[in-house]
Order: structure tokens, then sequence, then C-alpha cells
């Protein structure tokens, strides 16, 4: 009979904090961690949303993880909490729920991972998200729909921190994990408890836009209004291989007097969370807040040229295939009155005479 007890570890982001790429990571090596008696939960952590549904399975997982020789049970899913629309405001009720639910399993100990980002970084990060997936408001626009009040880590850790009784690993997001995954694939052997030999593949690594590329995003989705979602993935893919790293002062779409409101709202939070949890000065030190470039906001010059191409490359070749394909049934006509001798000879002069100004044209 098992006497040592199971530990689970949910891991609730925050968003943009690099969960898909601790996600991935731990699905790539599903196999490995079983063998090393670690439950990565896939099916919960794709869950949308924290209700008494989720509970249920979570309650019937974990059991049978720990019939199954379990030793660690992993749930990473960045809504546990709830999400940056709502301001997290869910935070609470889905905490209190989720361990109700875990204080009734004799057999578990467990522990809160979260990962945050500095204010500011974390609603840039978000909008170009949002741009990267066919969103078409400015930033001006989307920064006025969020409730700013609502992001305060430090409430946030204080309200978590009571509800799991202290049990809560509250974690620095850094900004070497946005450039190199294998960073945090390093954080996340470390706060699950992971064998140090796992696969790493970046696959999933999801490239940042430079400004030219972000611009391009945005006039796109504004022009077309999130209908063409299919275009949208094969001009983002463009932007990422082509433009990721193209930054240039004459476009900015981010306006950095927002990103100063906010730094200068959550300055006083963030110090005391910082000196609390040991986190890196950079996480409220703003010094270098006066020196921030000119706003170019939304008197934007660009070349039309360059996303009239991008736009219109895909529906030209589409066009011409059309053309190709018209052509193609033409000819098989033609062969067709060809073969036929009971045709007129005027009518067969006729159409080879139109099929020669098609092909002409």
């Amino acid at each position: 009979m098992k006497t040592k007890k199971m530990k689970v570890f949910l891991h609730a982001g925050l968003h943009k904090t690099g969960s898909t790429a601790i996600q991935s990571y731990l699905k790539l090596n599903n196999d490995e961690l079983k063998y090393n008696n670690i439950y990565y939960d896939n099916e919960l952590s794709g869950r949308s949303q924290v209700d008494i549904n989720f509970c249920i399975d979570m309650d019937r997982n974990i059991r049978e993880a720990y019939s199954l020789g379990a030793v660690n049970y992993i749930i990473s899913n960045e809504r546990l909490l709830g999400t940056p629309r709502n301001g997290y405001n869910t935070a609470k009720d889905n905490a209190t729920l989720i361990v109700n639910t875990l204080q009734s399993i004799d057999f578990v100990e467990f522990e809160l991972i979260i990962f945050v980002r500095r204010q500011d970084d974390f609603f840039k990060s978000s909008y170009i998200q949002q741009i990267k997936q066919g969103e078409s408001l400015s930033f001006d626009e989307y920064f006025n729909k969020k409730v700013i009040d609502s992001f305060d880590w430090l409430e946030l850790y204080r309200i978590l921190h009571i509800i799991f009784d202290g049990r809560i690993n509250f974690l620095e997001y850094s900004n070497k994990f946005e450039y190199n995954p294998h960073h945090i694939y390093n954080e996340a052997d470390r706060v699950f408890e992971l064998p140090s030999e796992l696969t790493r593949e970046n696959k999933n690594f999801n490239p940042s836009y430079g400004d030219l590329a972000l611009n391009i995003a945005l006039q796109f989705n504004q022009k077309f209004n999130g209908k063409e979602k299919n275009r949208n993935k094969w001009l983002r893919e463009i932007l990422q291989r082509e433009l990721n790293n193209v930054n240039t002062s004459k476009v900015h779409i981010i306006d950095n007097s927002r990103l100063l409101e906010i730094t200068k709202r959550y300055k006083a939070s963030n110090m005391e969370l910082a000196k609390m949890l040991g986190f890196s000065d950079t996480f409220y030190c703003f010094d270098d807040l006066d020196k921030l470039p000119e706003i170019y906001n939304d008197q934007i010059i660009m070349n039309a040229a360059i996303l009239n191409e991008l736009l219109n490359s895909k529906q030209e070749i589409a066009q011409l295939k059309k053309s190709i394909k018209n052509m193609d049934l033409e000819l098989k006509a033609l062969k067709s009155v060809c073969n036929n001798k009971n045709k007129p000879k005027e009518k067969l002069i006729k159409k080879i005479k139109s099929l020669f100004l098609k092909t002409k044209r």
C-alpha cells in the first residue's frame, strides 16, 4: 500500500508568459514523463474554463494517475484563473473550487505555479498576439477595453496565497524566455521536478513581429475585418518569417504614453512584490520611462506597395489558376470540335479565332 503522497502541480500561466511553450514541451515528452512516473494531464490543460465538471474530471484523473503509480501530476492551463479579457476576476472563485477538490483527496499535496510579467510588457505582448490572430483595433482602442486596475499582481498573490495556504510558487517571467524557449524549458524542469534530459524541439516557438510586420498585419486586419482567416494565416507566416526583426523608428503603433500610464500605475505594488519574492530590479525600476522614443502613433508613412503586393499576390495566383483551368476547358472543347466532322467549318474557324485572342491577351 502506498504511503507517500502524490504531488500535484497546477501551472496557471499567466497569459503571455511562455505557457504554450511549456505545454508543448510537456506534451512532446509525455512518454518519457510517464516512464519517470510523472503524469501530464493534456486533456485538462486544454479546457477553456474551471467549473464543477472540470473539478470532477480532475478528481477522477488524479485518482487514476495515482493508481497507475504516478509520483507527480501536472496541469498546465493559463485559463485556470480566468483570462485577461475579464481581468482575472474569476481567480478567487476558480482557486477556491480547485483547492476544495484537492483537499478532498487525502493522498495528494499540491502547489500553484504562476509566472507574472511586468504589466506594460504584458499589455504590449497581448495586443501583438491579438493582431496576429486578426484583431483590427488600434492599441488605444484595445487599451481602453481593458480594466487597468485588474492587473495588480501583488493583490493577486495575496488572494491566492491565502486560498492555497502558502502553497504557491510566484515566479518572474524573464525576457530571455521570449527569445530562447530553452530558458523556459530549464525553468519547467526545475519547478515541475522533471528529469534533466528531455527532448527539446522548437517547432511551436512563436516568433515575434517587428514594427513593420505589426503595422502591415494591422492594416490587413482592418481591411478585411477578420473575415479572411486562411489569408491571415498565410500573411502571418510571411511576416514572422521575413519581417519579424524589422524595426524602424518611423513605424510605431504601440502608444508609449499608454505604457507609461500602466507602469506608473503598478510601480509601487510591483516594487513590494519584487522585494517580497526576490524578483529582479527590472520588475519595478522604470528610470528610463522619460526616455521613450517619440510617438508616431497613427501618422504612419508606409509604402503601400508592400501591403498591396502581399494582399494581391495570392489573389493573382488564384486568378491565374482559374484562367489556366478555363483555357484547359477551351482546349478540350476545341479538340471535341475538331474530332466532330459534322460541325460546320465556319464554327470551327470562329472557335479557333476566339481561343487565339484569349491566349494573346
